[in-house]
């Protein structure tokens, strides 16, 4: 399927309303790939999806490009939503995973690179890491961890938050952060002297 199908498959320009959590039911059984339900869940999360999508790649056009990417992939694996939660966040965590991979593609690290971020909170004093160190830092970690932190310290969720989205614990969700806290300072210095 090419991306100009997805396109003519869903009329019609996405909304920037936020989702009804009643638009998909929530229940115990798979859903199945209906016409008219995919066009209906475009419809309703199509907007969220694009928002969430501009939000990590700062890019309208590639956001554009993600959201379609987003809407195959939920084509390919409807039938795997067991609708135990809610859409809005396998949706969220749909999003999320693409843009970070699209992120970690060399040829997005090139255009990253120009701007600079700060670490995590530590007590020592601050400096200041580069986007390709950051994100060279998160791969170094597992799927879950990489999550929390962009999660916390880009989005700004809480761990509650966090919890729900992963459909894991606070604990974990803390865990990870932990886990992060102390490990990525030695990792980017190891990155770093590596690449010197």
């Amino acid at each position: 399927m090419t991306h100009t199908l997805a396109i003519n498959m869903f009329p019609g320009p996405l909304t920037k309303e936020q989702p009804s959590m009643n638009a998909w039911p929530v229940g115990s059984r798979a859903m199945t790939a209906q016409p008219n339900e995919i066009e209906q869940i475009y419809r309703n999360y199509g907007g969220m999806v694009l928002r969430r999508c501009t939000q990590l790649l700062k890019a309208e056009a590639e956001a554009m490009d993600a959201t379609q990417d987003v809407f195959i992939r939920v084509l390919r694996s409807i039938h795997q939503f067991r609708r135990q939660s809610s859409p809005a966040t396998w949706l969220y965590r749909i999003s999320t995973n693409l843009c970070l991979n699209r992120i970690r593609d060399k040829h997005n690290r090139v255009r990253l690179n120009q701007t600079a971020i700060p670490p995590l909170e530590t007590t020592k004093p601050v400096e200041v890491w580069s986007r390709d160190l950051v994100l060279r830092v998160l791969a170094k970690f597992d799927q879950t961890t990489q999550e929390v932190v962009v999660y916390s310290v880009v989005e700004g969720m809480t761990y509650d938050e966090i919890a729900e989205v992963l459909g894991c614990s606070v604990s974990r969700v803390r865990k990870c952060m932990s886990k992060f806290k102390a490990q990525a300072p030695k990792k980017a210095q190891r990155l770093l002297k590596e690449s010197a």
